[in-house]
């Protein structure tokens, strides 16, 4: 492989590793590619020669690990601690709504933010590298504007069947969905 493989890094890395060496003592190998490309026609033609290793490129992950023709809403309660926080209450009529910010802990436990489920829906999604994203990126990555966060962009829309708004015996709140 380190002969034939157009890909530079990787003949290196081969070489470097002595993985031609450690096959003949017997280890095994499993190769596994993982890219969020899409795969050109050297990763084709190589895959034909290659049985061994798998390719898990942009469309299979999306085939296979983001849903992106899921319609139904997933269905389990999420509570939101936003004891620290000022919320504030926005009824309109039949639906009221309620804008708080939120701790990145309280949202990774969202079922569905693992495998991208959660986002499936969500159309900035699919924009990739739009100047509104790159915006969104560089103020995540500066520490500084952090505070500043729910003022430059509209954050996480959370749709439920449920919401109330609650103070517990220590007054705090807590945001409930369904």
């Amino acid at each position: 492989m380190a002969e034939t493989t157009k890909n530079i890094e990787l003949a290196g890395l081969l070489r470097e590793q002595d993985i031609a060496k450690k096959v003949s003592e017997g280890y095994e190998v499993r190769g596994v590619f993982l890219t969020n490309a899409k795969r050109d026609q050297n990763a084709t033609d190589f895959l034909k020669t290659e049985a061994a290793i798998v390719l898990y490129d942009e469309v299979e992950l999306q085939t296979s690990y983001v849903p992106i023709n899921k319609t139904q809403p997933i269905a389990a309660e999420i509570r939101f601690d936003v004891s620290g926080v000022p919320t504030m209450e926005y009824p309109m009529g039949k639906i009221s709504m309620v804008i708080a910010p939120l701790a990145a802990e309280e949202l990774v436990k969202m079922k569905g933010i693992q495998n991208g489920e959660l986002f499936a829906l969500n159309v900035r999604q699919w924009l990739k590298k739009t100047r509104v994203n790159k915006d969104i990126e560089q103020s995540i990555r500066q520490q500084e504007e952090h505070k500043y966060f729910p003022a430059f962009h509209n954050g996480l829309t959370v749709l439920c069947k449920k919401l109330t708004v609650r103070k517990d015996k220590d007054c705090n709140f807590r945001l409930c969905g369904g």
